[in-house]
Formats: C-alpha cells, structure tokens, sequence
C-alpha cells in the first residue's frame, strides 16, 4: 500500500470520527433492539410526525434485500465491513445463530457502540483497503454504505476478493449517482440535507462518492470478482422524506406505492435512490468445494497471522505491533492518528444547501421529478400480493416487507 494510500485512510478516518462525535443517536434504543427487522418498530427516528413508519418500511425493505442475497448456509464465515451498530449483525445472529461472523470498522467510537449490542462478533478497528485477514477466510462479505466513503475503492475490491473462498459472494451497497431524485443531482456533496428535519454537519475531508454502475463493475472486473446481480431499490427515499405531503397521502402509503419502481428496470436506474452489488468470486475449478482458511486476524500489511502478546498483537514477519486492548487497532501505520479532525468540523462549506441552482429553479425540477415518477408508476405492473420484485413471495424474510 502506498504511503498516499495511508495518508488518506488516516484522514478518512479522522473525518469519520469528528462526523459521529457531533451525531446524536440514542444508543440505548439500538441496543434494545435484539432483532432489528422485528424490532425497529419501536425504534424513534426522530425525523417528524408520521416519519417512524417510513424509515421503518425503507429500513425493513433494503435489510431483506441484502439478507436475501447474501444466501446465508450455516456454518458460513461472514465478515461484516463498516458494521457500525450493528443493526446488520444482529439481524443475521437472529436468523443463522452459527454463522461465524466477525466485524471491522473505521470508527473506533462506533465499535464501542456495537460491543454492547450483545452479538458475538470479533471486532477490530480496520481499513476495507486494507483488511486484517489471511487470504480465503470468509465465505460472504457484507459492506453497507461503504464504499462511496473508502479512499480506494479498487484497493477495497481487491481486498474483498483475496479474503473470500473461491465461489463466496459479497454484498456490497451504496448509495445510486444515476438517480434523478434532487438530492443526487442538486444539493452539494457536503451540504445535504437528506430531506430530513435534521442536518448532518459532514466534515469537508469526508469521501462521499458512490460509484456510477458501470464504473464498479470495471473495477469489480479488475479485482477478480464478477457482478452477479445488481438490486436498485428506495424508490423516492429522499425525495418522499421531505416532499410526501405533495401525494395527498401518508409518508408510508407513498413509499410502498413508489416501490412498485423497482419492478421496471429502466425506471428503477433513474427513481431508485439505492443500490445493491452482488459479487462472486469466480471458482477455478467449477463445482469443487470451497477451501476456506480458518479465520485469525492477520497483519493488514503483509497478511501474516499475528501472534499474541500482552495488550497488543504482533506481526512475526514485519514485526509491526498493533494495540489491543479489547478492541484491536488493525490500521497499517505510515502516518500517525491523532484523533479526531476538529479543523474539518465546522467548514462552511457544510452549511451551504445548494450549490449551482436557485431554490426556485430546484422547486421546479423537484415539482418535474415528481410527475415523473408518477407516471412510470401507472405503467409498472406487479403481481397481486408481491411486495418485492427482488424477493420470493415464499420466501421466509418477505413477511417483513408489508407496510
């Protein structure tokens, strides 16, 4: 890895920290939640009146989405990239109690966050570019809202493909640059509101580009690994969020009715504000069962397994020790951390709400993309009773997807 390579994991993390240190979540809620998909119900978003339903419904939709690609056996290796809460890994314990799950984060903050989620889940502070494992480890990858942050993602691609067994499968999410919707296309990069009653104050050295499709797939190719499906879903996540009231209906009515988008493949590339990549690694020889490596933190430099030692780990090749006093610090050291980046917390740049357009010129795209989206809403047609084009009726995970 390069040492400009590090120098940006470095900062990325810096600017990851100073974002959650000036976020206020009730941490107490998260972890009463023992299985999220049941149980974020009870969740308060705190978004406004009406809105607990409709994060519930999106939150619901894309987690079954993933649950059902992943295609979890028992006894799978599982590594959970930027796990944050742990929303995701409590929703597989609950499922599949044996997979062997182990979990990475660039935010040490929210790491501390996820240990009292009561999942067993080995967890290191660790860099996607740079992951702290033995090649061949896991079965699934999983990686939400991660990729549009890394400093490389071609070198987190790589990753990806040298810790999974021949034939595993990663899932990997983002945000969708070819939606339509006035928060991808309008506002400013570190400037955007969401839709949301609240507003993010994203540090200004924060990475946030989530890559177009066709870019992901060349670099998914370059790593090694092919692009088995590709799921677009959130139709009019954002959009909704703020501007619900213009349908003459409840913020929950809207999005299921909105949903029907993801039926059309064309409609859900420019109305869906969401994607998800589901990657193989391609089997040498086909049909042969997978030889996967007994999982062990490695050096994330040279990939040897570390040794243990008194409040640290310890790489016998390099000889590098990385801190562990609980929770492992797995960052290959080329440039020094010093915490959080206050300089990046209050840029100015953070405040603006938009950037080329005039608010009168945004109120008449968003009052075009609207119309829009309602009429290619009255051309998709879905089967009665199907809540998802991207889930099997029979499937034991749609129960989760009714409004």
């Amino acid at each position: 890895m390069s040492d400009e390579l590090h120098d940006k994991i470095t900062r990325h993390r810096a600017s990851v920290d100073s974002f959650y240190a000036n976020v206020a979540f009730d941490t107490s809620a998260c972890q009463s939640m023992a299985f999220p998909l049941r149980d974020i119900e009870g969740f308060n978003w705190n978004r406004g009146h009406g809105m607990n339903e409709y994060f519930n419904y999106f939150f619901r939709r894309f987690s079954v989405h993933i649950l059902s690609r992943l295609r979890l056996s028992d006894g799978n290796a599982l590594l959970n990239i930027g796990c944050g809460r742990n929303w995701d890994a409590k929703n597989i314990a609950w499922l599949h109690p044996s997979i062997d799950m182990w979990s990475i984060d660039i935010s040490r903050m929210m790491l501390e966050d996820a240990r009292t989620s009561g999942v067993d889940s080995p967890m290191a502070v660790a860099a996607s570019e740079a992951l702290p494992f033995p090649d061949g480890t896991f079965d699934r990858v999983l990686s939400r809202e991660v990729i549009k942050h890394v400093a490389s993602p071609l070198a987190m691609l790589r990753e990806i493909y040298r810790v999974l067994v021949p034939g595993g499968i990663a899932v990997i999410t983002t945000e969708n640059p070819q939606a339509w919707t006035p928060a991808t296309r309008f506002e400013t990069r570190w400037s955007r509101k969401r839709h949301i009653s609240m507003t993010m104050n994203i540090p200004g050295s924060c990475i946030d580009e989530p890559p177009f499709m066709e870019t992901l797939e060349e670099l998914a190719s370059v790593a090694g690994l092919e692009l088995a499906d590709t799921v677009f879903d959130g139709a009019l996540y954002h959009f909704l969020a703020k501007h619900h009231a213009r349908c003459g209906t409840s913020p929950l009515a809207a999005a299921h009715y909105f949903s029907r988008l993801e039926s059309n493949s064309h409609f859900a590339r420019i109305f869906c504000d969401q994607v998800k990549y589901v990657l193989i690694k391609p089997k040498a020889i086909p049909d042969s069962p997978p030889q996967r490596t007994p999982v062990a933190y490695a050096c994330p430099s040279c990939h040897t397994r570390l040794t243990t030692a008194r409040h640290a780990l310890i790489c016998p090749s390099c000889r590098e020790e990385y801190p562990d006093t609980g929770i492992p610090e797995l960052i290959p050291r080329a440039t020094p951390y010093y915490g959080a980046d206050s300089d990046h917390s209050d840029n100015p740049a953070c405040k603006r709400a938009f950037d080329a357009f005039s608010d009168a010129m945004l109120g008449a795209y968003e009052a075009f993309f609207l119309k829009a989206a309602q009429h290619a809403a009255t051309l998709c047609r879905i089967a009665p009773g199907l809540l998802s084009v991207h889930v099997a009726p029979d499937d034991p995970l749609a129960v989760f997807l009714r409004p």
